[in-house]
């Protein structure tokens, strides 16, 4: 899964958000921001139900935002698997807060502007689950 799953991704993630920059202004960071703060709550009562959907949400939000019906189909062709990968990866981290903390500085950013700067962050944290036989 992490072979395959995780560099179709980042193709689909880093595109979209690429596209989706011109289209981010404060009420969509605030947006993204309310996952982060749900996942930092789902964290906190070591709800990884919680956690995982917010996570995805965070993600098909960015992927909407590139205005791409087709990406974001994409995007829905592989999300149950990806869903799947999230839930058993979520089992693996000793510190559920990382995961927000990782989507906080994904968050932070986008925030930035810097296309460079986001592209290295998302390769980053797609790098960065935990490794699972799954």
């Amino acid at each position: 899964v992490r072979d395959v799953l995780n560099p179709i991704r980042l193709i689909i993630e880093t595109y979209a958000i690429r596209k989706a920059l011109p289209n981010i202004g404060e009420r969509e960071l605030e947006k993204l921001a309310s996952f982060v703060a749900d996942m930092k709550e789902g964290a906190a009562q070591r709800n990884l139900d919680k956690i995982v959907d917010s996570d995805l949400a965070f993600h098909e939000y960015v992927i909407s935002l590139a205005g791409m019906p087709g990406l974001l189909g994409t995007w829905t062709s592989i999300y149950n698997r990806i869903h799947l990968h999230f839930t058993i990866q979520g089992q693996a981290y000793e510190d559920l807060n990382d995961l927000w903390k990782e989507h906080d500085k994904l968050l932070q950013a986008i925030r930035k502007g810097d296309p460079e700067h986001i592209s290295a962050a998302w390769a980053e944290h797609v790098g960065t689950y935990r490794s699972t036989d799954a």
